[in-house]
């Protein structure tokens, strides 16, 4: 097997580079209320269920993410006034999660540059290299996870 080119770095090397666009265009658009990449898929699948209660473990499960980096994340984001967690009354040990009016108006915002950044991107890529890819990175993943 020749590991001259390494799956990980590769895909470390990619975030990094969407990191410091994100950052970089955030910076030139005066833009101080930076919402990080994770926070913004965490409102992405807040809103997308918005009809759904959703609590920490539900989001856990989606973004594959350990149960106290969640918990970091809301507590930042509650404390950003992007969401507000209320009592569950089936269980008052639950929180649900639920967005801030800030956070809706700020979504579409998010929603166009997002939209935006994936066009650039995907920019030169086909739609059969494209579907190749996320076979690839699936795989990917459930190598990660079994």
């Amino acid at each position: 097997m020749n590991i001259e080119k390494g799956i990980g770095y590769e895909i470390k090397t990619i975030n990094n580079l969407i990191e410091r666009k994100i950052i970089l265009e955030s910076k030139l658009n005066n833009n101080n209320n930076l919402v990080t990449m994770m926070q913004g898929k965490i409102m992405k699948y807040l809103f997308m269920n918005k009809n759904k209660k959703i609590f920490n473990k539900d989001i856990e499960e989606h973004l594959r993410l350990r149960r106290s980096t969640v918990s970091g994340i809301l507590k930042t984001m509650e404390k950003n006034g992007l969401i507000i967690r209320i009592e569950n009354e089936e269980d008052a040990r639950r929180k649900q999660i639920i967005l801030t009016n800030t956070s809706l108006e700020k979504g579409k915002e998010i929603k166009d540059k997002m939209i935006k950044f994936e066009k650039e991107i995907r920019k030169n890529i086909t739609e059969e290299e494209l579907n190749i890819f996320f076979i690839v990175t699936e795989k990917i993943k459930n190598n990660i996870e079994n």
